[in-house]
Formats: structure tokens, sequence, C-alpha cells
């Protein structure tokens, strides 16, 4: 009895399941003719309300492809190139001692204003000073012989030779005391133009070394900008240009005129250098303060330009844009072909293909094609 019931209860269930997805398919079948239905009513509705807008005089331009456009006028042109400079000065150098010797005096501080020929730093020079003492001794004996000698020789008392010996002595003395005089000096560190003491690199009781900097001294009172130009730029920058100079670490700027312009290229790294002379004496500049220089490479009164970005190329790469055109009371797209005189990042010019009064697509022109019927808005 047991397994008749199973079985019957088995068979019961692969019935229901048999009859679901037929009734599921059903039902997508009925909602699909009522969807179909919904889209035939709502044309319906669609025609009917663009028939009352036509009739109503609102033409299906609120419909079309929007573009924005410019009146194309004649005007002034001018493309510029920027390179990178820096503020130098003749006098920014560092000042070092030829003779070695122990630093017994620092009559500066960082920051002073000294005058040329100013005493800056000295050095030991006892040793020199002695051995002056001596030869200022042996001088002096040297000179009472010499004269002796040459009182005796011009009497003819003694031989050329005697004579020949203590004038040589002399001289020969004279000649070491000024030597070494002149490395007594050099124990002395003077200032060798007036400037500013920028760096004190010493201190009292250290030994210096002839070629190891000692004091950097600075006078901004004579600087020039230098920049190292591109060699494509050669001939667009010449002597005479005006040019604009932005700094940018002290957020100045001013218009300057280039005096100098280097003949050579640097084999090193391609370049020519341009000299300018900062004429505003109210910017604070420093040596190796970095400049933006920005050069006129071209210019022109009265052409016809457009924004480079929405020249187009076709599969031959000729240049072309849209312009809108008017047709039956229509507003349409129509290409131009252009002959390109000047290429720029920004704008362009144009020798041909379009003309004053042109209007030119500058906004919606990737959505746009031939003939296409448009709306011009603002």
């Amino acid at each position: 009895m047991k397994s008749i019931i199973i079985i019957c209860a088995t068979c019961a269930l692969l019935f229901i399941s048999s009859c679901a997805p037929k009734d599921e398919m059903e039902a997508k079948k009925s909602k699909l003719e009522q969807l179909k239905k919904d889209v035939a009513t709502l044309n319906q509705e669609i025609n009917q309300i663009e028939k009352e807008l036509a009739s109503a005089g609102m033409a299906a331009e609120e419909f079309l492809i929007a573009v924005g456009v410019d009146t194309l006028q004649k005007q002034g042109y001018v493309s510029s190139f920027e390179f990178q400079a820096v503020v130098e000065s003749d006098k920014n150098v560092m000042l070092t001692t030829e003779n070695p010797g122990t630093v017994t005096a620092i009559l500066v501080k960082e920051g002073q204003m000294v005058q040329k020929g100013q005493l800056l730093l000295t050095l030991d020079a006892s040793l020199i000073e002695s051995q002056i003492a001596e030869l200022n001794k042996a001088l002096e004996l040297a000179e009472q012989l010499f004269a002796k000698q040459d009182r005796l020789y011009k009497q003819n008392i003694g031989t050329e030779l005697q004579f020949l010996e203590a004038k040589n002595r002399y001289e020969s003395l004279q000649k070491q005391k000024a030597s070494a005089a002149q490395r007594l000096s050099k124990s002395k560190l003077v200032a060798p133009f007036s400037g500013v003491v920028d760096m004190l690199n010493t201190s009292l009781g250290s030994f210096a070394n002839p070629g190891i900097p000692l004091i950097r001294l600075v006078d901004n009172t004579n600087l020039k900008i230098v920049a190292q130009v591109p060699e494509s730029y050669l001939g667009q920058i010449e002597k005479g240009d005006t040019v604009q100079i932005r700094y940018p670490g002290i957020n100045q700027s001013s218009k300057e005129i280039v005096y100098a312009v280097s003949q050579v290229i640097n084999a090193d790294n391609r370049t020519f250098q341009v000299f300018i002379k900062p004429s505003k004496s109210d910017l604070k500049l420093s040596p190796n303060l970095l400049a933006i220089v920005s050069a006129t490479d071209y210019a022109a009164d009265s052409v016809l330009v457009v924004p480079t970005q929405i020249v187009k190329r076709d599969t031959e790469n000729n240049p072309y844009v849209f312009v809108v055109t008017t047709q039956n009371n229509q507003n349409m797209i129509a290409k131009r072909m252009l002959t390109i005189q000047r290429f720029g990042a920004d704008f362009s010019i144009v020798s041909d293909g379009l003309a004053p009064g042109d209007l030119l697509v500058t906004k919606g022109y990737n959505s746009i094609d031939v003939d296409d019927k448009v709306k011009v808005v603002n």
C-alpha cells in the first residue's frame, strides 16, 4: 500500500513540474503583447502632439542638433615661445688666498656692505715679516758697500769686478725684498669690488689653503639674465627684441630688451645663449634666480584665425572645418577645406578656404556632419 502512495506522489510532482514552465512562458507572451500595445499607443500620442505643435508654428527645430558658432573677422595674431633663464652677476665671486696660513683676523660679517679695497681678512704672516726684517738689514749693508765701491770705481780705485759684484748683490736683495713684500700683501684679503659679504667660509684660527673659498662677495647692482635657448629658435630671437619675463620665485614680471645673442651653438646641449639686461630697479632679483622668458616668433596685423582644436583632417590628411550656411531658411552644415598658413598650439592662421563673415562652428563640431540640419545657439 505504501509503495502505491509513493508512486502516486511522485507522478503528481512530475505533472506539476512539467506544467510550471508552460505557464511561465504564457505569462511572458501576455506581457509582451501588452507592451507592444503600450508602445503603439505612445507612438500615436507622440505623432498627435507633433502635429499639434507644427500646426501651432513650432517647427521641428526643437529637435535639431545644437551648435555654437563664431562669426569670422580678420584680427591680429601673435605667436610666442617660452624658455628658462637664470639671473647672473659678473660680480659674484668666491675669494680665496694665494698663500697658505692661519686666519688671524676676520674684519667683516655676513650681510655687511664693503667697499672696493676694504680689508676683509688677514692671515698669519710672521714668517714673511721676519724674512723682510732680515732682508732689510742685509739690504742696508749691501747699499753701503755698493755706494762705497761706486765711489772707488769712479776714482779708478779697485776693479770693475768688485764694483759689479757689489751692484749685483744690492740689486738682488732689492728684488728679494720686493718679492717678500708682495707675498706679505697676499696675506691680507681685500675686496676686489664694492658689494655685500654673502658668506663666510672660514673662522678665526682655521688654516687657509690656496684655492679654498673663504668669502663670497656679491654685487647685485649689475645683474643680467642669461638663457640657454634651443637651436630650433635660432634666428627667431635677435638683439633688440622685446621679451616678457616672469620670475616665479618672487612673483614679479617685467618687459625687457635683448642686448646680445650668442653666435655659437653649444655642442653639448644644442643651445645658444641670449642675454637680457633687467631695467626695473624695483625687482627683487638675486643671482641664480629662475626666470621664464616669453619671446614672439611671429606676428601679423590682419588675418583669419581659427582655434586649432576645431580643425579636422580627412582621410588624405587635408585640414577642414565646419561652417553653418542657410538653405531655404534652414541652417545646414557645410565643409570648408583649408589652406593653413601657420599652425599654432592654440590658434592657426587660414590663408584660403574661409572668408570674413563665415559662421564657424566652434561648439558641437564633433556631433555633426555635412548637410546636417542644425540650430544655432549662443
